[in-house]
């Protein structure tokens, strides 16, 4: 896989710490921020007022795939949304309905990690970006942590895909802006699966894929850690980068990011503040994190990491300390089995090269 290659090209030898500190071009990342904060904010602020904080959850990560609304091409943008917002409704779905069952379990762990291969496959065979993964896994592992009852799954998978809808609606209003343009853009042709499974290097990434989530949430849950689903969340998070380096860099943004991200959601939430402020700072911190998550993904976990203790917070209230020692030590979890399970990959496919070179001398 690309993640497991050398580095290469003009930035092989740009220190790590550069590329850990810059901050890329604006590029009027203003305007996807405004629409996604916009497709998620809505239906949230909405059951807020209906008096509904619980479901909120549901609405939220199937407003997610308004993430896919980027491509200038409308009629590529639209059924990118549509399947990203089904791929979520089946997370978010999968989700409950493991909570209904045995909510924060080994079960729930199993489905997230079954998720997280499916973002695997839904990337290299459809050409996702950004990569699925993790966003499958956050949206399973939060609506798994508490308990449900069966008719509430039903309710989940309504939520999620009425948002995802909202979302799509909201990504095609550029078509009634005043100089619109029609534009195509190339699409790349399909993998197919068995074309897929005959690469070694895709072999390795699924691998990748499935092992971190599984091992991390597992060792979480086992270890009796509360939110399991937040080591499993980080494990996912180095799979979106390309390559090893990359993903290395983007373990160290995570820890870092929620590092300070910790303290902005101390001073959000330590004062009890009321419902319409966190409605606003929901707004705000959503809006921020898209401004940011394509130019330095450190500085947007700073801001998204308050907004899921916010989102959480809505959902199903516990105390502070322990929210916060917990998203802590299971980001350090997650990210320490990931980056263990990338360097052994690494080390694996290295070896197998060096074979293949020798025999084929």
């Amino acid at each position: 896989m690309d993640a497991l290659k050398p580095d290469s090209g003009p930035g092989r030898h740009r220190p790590w710490w550069r590329d850990f500190i810059s901050v890329g071009p604006h590029n009027g990342a203003h305007r996807p921020a405004l629409r996604v904060a916009a497709a998620i904010t809505t239906p949230l602020t909405l059951l807020l007022v209906l008096g509904h904080p619980s479901w909120s959850g549901y609405a939220v990560f199937g407003a997610v795939s308004a993430i896919y609304s980027k491509n200038p091409d409308y009629s590529a943008r639209w059924r990118h949304q549509a399947a990203a917002g089904l791929a979520l409704t089946i997370a978010v779905t999968t989700g409950a309905a493991v909570a209904a069952i045995a909510p924060g379990s080994l079960l729930a762990v199993a489905a997230m990690a079954l998720l997280s291969l499916l973002g695997c496959l839904l990337t290299q065979s459809r050409h996702w970006k950004p990569n699925p993964a993790l966003f499958l896994v956050f949206a399973a592992g939060t609506i798994s942590a508490y308990p449900h009852t069966w008719q509430e799954v039903p309710l989940a998978a309504a939520l999620a895909a009425g948002s995802a809808g909202f979302g799509i609606v909201l990504g095609q209003l550029g078509h009634l802006l005043p100089g619109h343009t029609r534009r195509q853009e190339p699409v790349l042709p399909a993998v197919p699966l068995r074309h897929l499974i005959r690469r070694s290097a895709f072999r390795t990434d699924a691998a990748a894929h499935l092992l971190a989530p599984l091992l991390a949430g597992g060792a979480a849950t086992m270890l009796g850690i509360g939110h399991p689903f937040w080591a499993a969340v980080s494990a996912t998070v180095p799979m979106g980068a390309a390559t090893l380096a990359a993903q290395l860099n983007r373990a160290g943004h995570r820890i870092a990011g929620t590092s300070l991200g910790l303290l902005l959601a101390v001073a959000l939430l330590g004062a009890d503040p009321p419902l319409w402020f966190l409605v606003a700072a929901v707004v705000l911190l959503q809006t921020a994190t898209e401004l940011f998550v394509a130019r330095n993904y450190g500085i947007a976990v700073v801001f998204l990491t308050p907004l899921a203790l916010v989102l959480g917070d809505l959902a199903a209230s516990s105390p502070l300390p322990t929210l916060v020692a917990d998203r802590f030590i299971e980001t350090l979890l997650g990210i320490a089995v990931s980056t263990a399970l990338l360097l052994s990959l690494r080390k694996r496919t290295s070896s197998r090269d060096s074979v293949i070179e020798r025999i084929a001398g």
